[in-house]
């Protein structure tokens, strides 16, 4: 039995029916010029291998960017979307093709920690920090789509309570640890060593071993300093 995908499910429709109606009442008025997206609703492709892999990561970024368009009020189509998204992007021969900057990081991650662990398998979830994007736009979602989310969908800690990753990974700046606050008010931060707390730092969260904030892969790639933030997460890695 997927019992891991049946928690998830059973989560985000605990707190469905006020949540979509809010997000209805803007997809369907005038009155706001931004609509949503779907929220990102994780989905693990493979529960088996997840459970069984040796590194369970867990990946955040800052917010989707029109995730499969309109909102459609359904959580299994919305998980769908998800795992969809996995399977067809993110296996061995079509990862190299996506070449955004988040994903450029996300690889170039993934890759550095399984040279370290070579006898170690991996298995990798993405996620965000904000969950409801905007609908065919990129960036941040306006106050009224964060605080309908805020309000009526903070997930975040327990998906983590559920999924219980080895590591995870915030490539989110510190310009959102606000949103993270918010949804995970014990959260605390320890300075990494040459690196200071609002650039690299890691996290205290509860119920994960290893958890690290830094800065957006946007910002690491030109700068130029993906190499060294990175390098220094994985000296803090001990498995």
């Amino acid at each position: 039995m997927e019992q891991l995908n049946k928690n998830l499910t059973e989560l985000y429709q605990s707190k469905w029916k006020h949540f979509s109606e809010k997000l209805l009442e803007i997809t369907n008025s005038n009155d706001y010029p931004v609509k949503p997206t779907n929220p990102l609703l994780i989905k693990i492709p493979n529960e088996d291998e997840y459970k069984k892999a040796d590194i369970k990561i867990m990946i955040f970024g800052k917010e989707t960017n029109d995730w499969d368009r309109h909102f459609k009020n359904n959580i299994v189509l919305i998980q769908s979307f998800y795992v969809h998204f996995f399977i067809n992007k993110t296996n061995k021969n079509t990862f190299h093709r996506l070449n955004t900057p988040f994903w450029i990081g996300v690889k170039n991650f993934l890759e550095r920690i399984k040279q370290r662990y070579p006898d170690k398998t991996i298995y990798f979830l993405w996620n965000n920090v904000i969950k409801v994007g905007i609908k065919t736009k990129k960036g941040k979602p306006p106050r009224y789509i964060r605080e309908i989310e805020k309000t009526y969908f903070p997930v975040l800690k327990e998906e983590i309570n559920i999924l219980r990753p080895d590591i995870v990974l915030f490539l989110s700046g510190n310009g959102y640890d606000k949103y993270l606050k918010a949804q995970f008010p014990s959260m605390s931060f320890e300075p990494i060593k040459n690196y200071p707390i609002d650039q690299l730092t890691e996290v205290n969260l509860e119920n994960v071993d290893l958890a690290f904030r830094s800065y957006h892969p946007f910002f690491l790639i030109t700068r130029r300093l993906m190499n060294d933030f990175f390098n220094a997460i994985l000296d803090n890695i001990k498995i």
